[in-house]
Formats: structure tokens, sequence, C-alpha cells
């Protein structure tokens, strides 16, 4: 489906709402981007090993601290 049907079905007032938030970036897309352009542009041969040799980030869970006081015992 294309950005702008989806916008209007969720009843976004524009297209940039809808990818600001429901998209984002990873580092795996990032580095899989660089392939094709080194490929297209540079024309370069670029080792598939080099994408799978990079270690895969995972999610880390928040927790929030208690912050210490000042207040005298």
């Amino acid at each position: 489906m294309d950005i702008k049907t989806l916008s209007t079905i969720l009843g976004h007032v524009s297209s940039a709402t809808t990818l600001n938030t429901y998209s984002h970036v990873t580092d795996e897309m990032r580095q899989r981007a660089a392939v094709k352009i080194d490929r297209g542009i540079a024309k370069a041969e670029v080792q598939e090993d080099a994408v799978a040799a990079q270690p895969e980030r995972t999610m880390t869970t928040f927790k929030a601290r208690k912050r210490w006081s000042r207040e005298a015992s």
C-alpha cells in the first residue's frame, strides 16, 4: 500500500505524519542500503559476508531508577 493511501486511512493530515510516526531505520537497513549503493553506483564487488559479520543489535529494556534525595536523615 502506498503511503498516501495509508495516511488517508489513518486520518493523518499529511503522509509526513504517518512516516514520522511509523517508520524507522535500523543499522542492518543502513548496511544493506550501503551495499546496494556500492553495487549500483560504484560497481563495487561487495562481499555478503561483510553484512553477515555485523553483530545483531538488540533493544535493551529501559529500567527507571529512583533518584536519591539529599533529605536529612
